[in-house]
């Protein structure tokens, strides 16, 4: 197993304004393969910002991955035909640049908004999930134009009520039926919601299309009680020969602890320190997987 293993750019801390540079530059002293970047944010920067990175990630051996989310007021599964409108829009502007910039799947919950749930929702479930694939069925027309793959995520209770397992993602790829659009898995959701990781994998098979690692904790991989050895061999049994970024969040700041609840310093040795291990970690693995 030789797959391509990365790191999320926002492990490294930032606020508004990211340190792109700095960021790749710093995966890459870690001995990574890649570094994911968030196209949600890259939509905001000029294009001459948007070359710089990907001419500074080449430069530094890196291959770029691709993930985005959806903001405010573009929830795609909303019954305000303005929100889905907003959401497909947003993601087709997303799908351009992964183009663009030379990618070919863009990771990222296509199918809502992420939000903490609210009252009265799961009762909405059904419905939303009905308005989601309609949606993301608009943005596969895209994403098939351009050639770049979708990759839908599922994540966890806490975050959202709609898509939370495996099999509940994989049954929402059927009602979009397009082979524009499939499946990431995350190891961190997967801890909470599924009964047998490896065997989800299993399950997913070739519909994986993009995968992000983390432990229990969110810590980089090595650092909870995750069997990396039977999650590794699963993906590998399944085919799975793309990027494995390591989407790890382990220091508090403001735009990290408000929507993902870090409130505490969870590094080992230090940033650049913990990350390095970690890629070590995961390749030392896959070396005894074939």
């Amino acid at each position: 197993m030789n797959n391509p293993v990365g790191i999320f750019y926002s492990y490294y801390p930032f606020e508004d304004a990211v340190a792109w540079e700095n960021c790749i530059r710093r995966a890459a002293a870690a001995g990574a393969d890649s570094i994911e970047v968030s196209t949600m944010r890259l939509v905001r920067e000029s294009t001459s910002v948007q070359d710089r990175i990907k001419k500074v990630a080449n430069e530094a051996g890196l291959q770029l991955s691709f993930t985005t989310g959806l903001p405010c007021g573009c929830d795609t599964s909303s019954d305000d035909e303005a929100q889905r409108r907003n959401g497909i829009r947003f993601i087709a502007d997303n799908i351009r640049l992964v183009q663009q910039m030379g990618g070919h799947v863009l990771g990222g919950m296509f199918h809502g908004h992420n939000h903490l749930p609210r009252a009265g929702e799961l009762a909405q479930k059904e419905h939303r999930l009905a308005n989601a694939a309609e949606s993301v069925r608009e943005m596969a027309k895209v994403a098939e134009a351009c050639g770049v793959v979708l990759a839908d995520e599922p994540v966890n209770r806490f975050e959202s009520e709609t898509i939370n397992t495996v099999d509940e993602e994989l049954a929402f790829l059927d009602r979009v039926d397009s082979p524009w659009v499939q499946a990431v898995v995350d190891t961190f959701h997967m801890n909470i919601e599924e009964d047998d990781l490896p065997a989800a994998i299993k399950r997913a098979g070739k519909r994986i299309a993009h995968v992000h690692l983390a432990e229990n904790n969110r810590k980089l991989p090595g650092r909870g009680h995750m069997d990396w050895g039977a999650i590794l061999q699963a993906l590998s049994d399944a085919g799975y020969s793309s990027f494995l970024t390591m989407e790890s969040f382990t220091i508090p700041y403001a735009n990290i602890s408000d929507s993902m609840c870090i409130w505490r310093d969870m590094r080992s040795e230090g940033t650049d320190e913990d990350v390095k291990s970690a890629v070590a970690y995961v390749k030392g693995i896959m070396a005894g997987i074939s």
